[in-house]
């Protein structure tokens, strides 16, 4: 089969290679259409962050062995409260609950002996500014129906595509 494909200057030339035909010296291939596939528009929903439920894991108890089996302060959970329910561990309250601290003491007189200090002058009154000159007033609205005297008069109608 005889292909013409152009050369340099122009012309028409001959060929029975079809191999050689193309893009870039190699044989042409059939490209297959892929088909589009349309994406679906996904809405975006508001993730609910889950908690996460921790399980408690239950303890054996051994029997015989409460609070007496332990040394010390070991395995309590927080400080020890006050007005624990159980006898032993009953803590009375601060004394500091039942009497307060007393005031502190009043600061010295100032001797007679001292001339009082002086009270501070008052700072002098700033000079007032002048007054602002008062605006110039606007021009008259022109007659007909293109003039806004108040803004929204007009509606929609004369918002969108129209001149105002």
């Amino acid at each position: 089969m005889t292909l013409l494909f152009p050369v340099e200057d122009e012309r028409w030339m001959a060929c029975d290679e079809p191999a050689r035909v193309g893009r870039s010296g190699r044989r042409r291939r059939r490209r297959r259409r892929r088909r589009r596939r349309r994406r679906r528009r996904r809405r975006r929903r508001r993730r609910r962050r889950r908690r996460r439920r921790r399980r408690r894991r239950r303890r054996r108890r051994r029997r015989g062995s409460g609070r007496r089996g332990r040394s010390g302060r070991r395995g309590r959970s927080g400080r020890r409260r006050r007005g624990r329910r159980c006898a032993r561990t009953l803590v009375p309250p601060s004394p500091r609950s039942i009497f307060p601290p007393p005031p502190p003491p009043p600061s010295p007189a100032p001797s007679p002996s001292l001339p009082a200090p002086l009270p501070e002058p008052l700072p002098e009154p700033l000079p007032e500014p002048p007054p602002e000159p008062l605006p110039e007033p606007l021009p008259e609205p022109l007659p007909g129906p293109l003039s806004k005297p108040v803004p929204g008069v007009w509606g929609g109608i004369w918002r969108h595509g129209r001149p105002r």
